[in-house]
């Protein structure tokens, strides 16, 4: 299922693009912010150490995403 963003959030956005310079990413990103506005607690999951592990305190300061996870530690049910 694809997530379809009505919204493009510029202010984020613009946040982002100062820190990670992957469009693609900073799309991706921007999805799940939409997706947690309506899901509270998202867990972000991400095998991308480079753009978006290494900037977690940014992504959390500035969406609605409430933690953010390397694929490497990520267990299915674990909480």
């Amino acid at each position: 299922m694809w997530h379809r963003r009505g919204t493009y959030y510029p202010d984020i956005s613009a946040v982002l693009k100062q820190h990670i310079p992957d469009g693609d990413d900073i799309t991706v990103i921007l999805d799940a912010h939409d997706i947690a506005l309506a899901i509270p607690d998202l867990t972000f999951v991400s095998g991308d150490y480079d753009h978006i592990i290494r900037h977690t305190d940014i992504i959390l300061a500035h969406t609605r995403i409430t933690k953010v996870f390397p694929l490497g530690q990520f267990m299915p049910g674990s909480s």
